[in-house]
């Protein structure tokens, strides 16, 4: 109805858009990112997908009444793709508090102390997994504490990277 307001989450292309711009409803655009298309190889869709995603920007620019972005980082390429008043939703939690809260090392039954530094997200590129195990190499080269990565997340179209990455 003309009353509603879609909030239409973008983050990679698709063949619907004729039919969200057909909708007679206010919309505005939550914008996530796209992976720039030449992370990915030449055949692959994710390649294709991620122009048409990237295109789409301009077309949703006629069609909502505003945008905002989950990053700052993300709001800026809006701006620099012609959006005005982007504004800024973070996570809407407030993380701030575990700062400073005791740990409590029960629920994860380890014999000796340790980091642990997760990663939760595609396998693939321009992730930069690879970053992470290079860090890993340098930490345990200069310091004498563990430290052990748990890398979350499918490899299916990484495109051979997994193999780089373990």
């Amino acid at each position: 109805e003309p009353d509603d307001l879609l909030i239409v989450h973008h983050s990679m292309g698709h063949e619907i858009f004729p039919l969200i711009r057909a909708l007679p409803c206010r919309k505005v655009l939550l914008y996530h990112n796209i992976t720039p298309p030449s992370f990915f190889g030449p055949d692959s869709p994710f390649r294709h997908y991620a122009r048409v995603g990237l295109a789409m920007l301009s077309d949703y620019k006629s069609i909502v009444e505003g945008a905002f972005a989950d990053s700052a980082y993300n709001a800026e390429e809006l701006v620099r793709r012609g959006y005005a008043n982007v504004e800024v939703i973070p996570l809407l939690r407030d993380f701030g508090e575990l700062r400073w809260r005791e740990h409590d090392p029960r629920p994860y039954y380890f014999e000796t102390p340790r980091y642990q530094l997760l990663f939760v997200g595609r396998i693939c590129p321009n992730k930069g997994q690879m970053h992470l195990v290079r860090f890993m190499n340098a930490f345990r080269a200069a310091f004498d504490y563990p430290l052990h990565l748990t890398l979350v997340g499918h490899s299916a179209h990484g495109e051979g990277y997994v193999d780089q990455v373990l």
